[in-house]
């Protein structure tokens, strides 16, 4: 077939009962009867294993896997939802500190340096790596004379923002920058990461840049 042209060698097949391996380097070598030792391995894997794995469960069409091809959303769609978190997170700063009689500015600019921090959050997240010395020394720069940036990162392994608030708030370093006051200049910046089977990490980073 036309389509195996693009693929140089075959690794694994499994279906719902087994698992097997391939031992030929080659693509252009392999038998497809699958009962030739020369080509295929059957792993030893109980049923118990088997069903404790779930490997693409069938549920459609048995003995068959469901091997639906699944789109990865876009960069644009997923700055569309970064920036709804933003907008919601925002909008959830604003009214509690009006309840609480603050004005509340918004800072673009410090929005967009939060981009590096979160950049640098999720690379120390997924690798233990830090660069975190180059976004203090970006945010030194747009602090004046006894302003200080404090930002504080918060990372949720789900998309759910309804509940994002609620776990912000209650988190002791945002409700003492919530309480900043009135002159105080904030940002809240958004980043949505997407793993293979539907892993995320979702991180809100809300910022206040003044005489804190």
């Amino acid at each position: 077939a036309k389509y195996l042209a693009s693929y140089s060698s075959v690794d694994t097949v499994f279906n719902d009962r087994s698992i097997l391996v391939c031992h030929v380097d080659s693509v252009a070598r392999v038998s497809y009867d699958f009962s030739d030792p020369r080509c295929w391995l059957r792993a030893p894997l109980d049923s118990e294993v088997f069903e404790a794995l779930r490997l693409y469960p069938s549920t459609v069409s048995p003995p068959f896997a469901d091997l639906s091809v699944r789109r990865w959303p876009g960069s644009w769609e997923l700055e569309a939802l970064e920036e709804a978190i933003e907008q919601r997170v925002a909008s959830s700063v604003r009214s509690h500190r009006e309840a609480s009689g603050f004005t509340t500015v918004f800072h673009s600019h410090i929005a967009q340096l939060l981009q590096v921090a979160l950049a640098n959050c999720e690379l120390e997240r997924v690798w233990g790596t830090s660069q975190a010395c180059v976004f203090e020394s970006l945010a030194k720069r747009v602090c004046g004379a006894g302003e200080v940036l404090r930002a504080v990162p918060v990372q949720f392994n789900h998309l759910k923002v309804s509940l994002f608030w609620p776990a912000l708030s209650d988190k002791t370093a945002v409700r003492e920058v919530l309480a900043a006051p009135p002159a105080t200049a904030f940002a809240v910046r958004a980043k949505v990461v997407q793993y293979p089977e539907g892993a995320v990490a979702a991180w809100v980073l809300l910022a206040a840049k003044g005489r804190i």
